[in-house]
């Protein structure tokens, strides 16, 4: 068995917990239900890696490539993602609470019924803070539809 294939099914075999695997190339692995609890994954590739429901508490993906990659339902509570490029990855019902993805690469990447409450965002700004810029620019849009309206 190769080095890595060995270290993929080591990894969704046996506790990878508190792992240090910093700049690992797992791209295209598939560690789907995988226990990364607090795992120090700085640096690693993870491109188009399958982590459905993974367990990603508390770990370090610090600079992590996670372009395309597919987290749906993972636990990444108090993770770290600072600089992570997350660029059209599926994060469906992930959970990022109080995870922290400041100067992180969104773009594309699929939010869609994920809890990010407490969590940090790219520019810094806090979820609660990014909820309220939302509402602020819908009620903007609709001050501005009263006012043709009305004319």
């Amino acid at each position: 068995m190769g080095d890595r294939r060995r270290l993929v099914w080591e990894i969704v075999n046996q506790q990878a917990e508190g792992a240090n695997l910093e700049g690992v190339n797992l791209a295209g692995a598939n560690l789907k239900g995988a226990n990364l609890e607090a795992a120090y994954l700085k640096n690693a590739t993870l491109d188009n890696a399958k982590l459905e429901n993974a367990n990603l508490t508390g770990a370090n993906l610090m600079n992590a490539n996670l372009q395309r990659a597919t987290l749906k339902q993972a636990k990444l509570i108090s993770a770290t993602l600072k600089g992570a490029n997350l660029a059209n990855a599926d994060l469906e019902a992930a959970n990022l609470y109080i995870a922290n993805l400041r100067d992180a690469q969104l773009q594309g990447i699929n939010l869609k019924d994920a809890n990010v409450q407490g969590a940090i965002l790219p520019g810094g700004e806090s979820k609660e803070a990014f909820d309220e810029s939302d509402e602020s620019d819908e009620s903007d849009e609709s001050d501005e539809s009263d006012e043709s309206t009305s004319n």
